[in-house]
C-alpha cells in the first residue's frame, strides 16, 4: 500500500465554492480548492500530489510537519492534542482510511 499527500491551505469562505469542489464540475481539475470528498483528490492532476509514501510513519511525519507550519495561524484553539491526532492518523492510514 502507498499514500499520496496533498496540500491545501485556505479559508472556510474559499471552501464555500462547492461547484469547483465537485468532480462533475468542468473547473474541478484546475481549481486550487480541495475536493468535497477526500478520495476525490485522486481525480485531480498528479501535479497536485505534494508527496507519496510507502510507510505510515513517513506519511504521518509529513502530516505533522505540514500541520506545524500552519498551527500558529489557527483561529480557534485545538480541541484535540496534536499527538492524539497523529496517533489516530497513524491508526487510520495503516487500515487504508483517508485522513486530513
Amino acid at each position: 500500500m502507498h499514500w499520496h499527500a496533498y496540500h491545501w491551505a485556505g479559508t472556510g469562505t474559499d471552501r464555500a465554492n462547492e461547484a469547483e469542489r465537485r468532480t462533475s464540475s468542468p473547473d474541478f481539475a484546475t481549481s486550487p480548492l480541495p475536493p468535497m470528498r477526500t478520495g476525490d483528490w485522486l481525480a485531480k492532476p498528479a501535479s497536485r500530489i505534494a508527496a507519496s509514501f510507502d510507510q505510515v510513519d513517513a506519511a504521518t511525519a509529513w502530516l505533522a510537519a505540514e500541520y506545524d507550519k500552519i498551527r500558529s495561524a489557527l483561529l480557534l484553539p485545538e480541541r484535540i492534542p496534536p499527538e492524539d491526532r497523529l496517533e489516530h492518523a497513524r491508526d487510520l492510514l495503516s487500515r487504508g482510511v483517508d485522513v486530513q
